[in-house]
């Protein structure tokens, strides 16, 4: 039964570092909006999905996601993904 307790400690506190990675990742370069789309992107969000979410039309997502990956330095979902696991291990 210890074990199970800890394993749920270790599940909590997994989870709140990937949740302060998605809000941290990127605060000192990008707006917002691109924040919210990065979160939204890195938890599998459709293009279509976000607009209607964040009720903005498709193409201001695409700008947004554009510019956070030119912002970022990375060029596709894969990389910023890969990107927030580096920051996961650094923190």
């Amino acid at each position: 039964m210890r074990v199970c307790i800890l394993e749920v400690a270790a599940d909590d506190d997994l989870k709140q570092r990937v949740q302060s990675a998605f809000e941290q990742l990127g605060c000192d370069v990008l707006i917002e909006r691109e924040r919210e789309v990065a979160q939204m992107v890195l938890r599998g969000h459709s293009v279509k999905s976000m607009a209607s979410q964040m009720n903005i039309s498709p193409e201001t997502v695409r700008m947004h996601r554009k510019n956070l990956y030119r912002k970022l330095e990375v060029g596709s979902q894969s990389k910023l993904f890969a990107l927030s696991i580096e920051w996961l291990r650094r923190h």
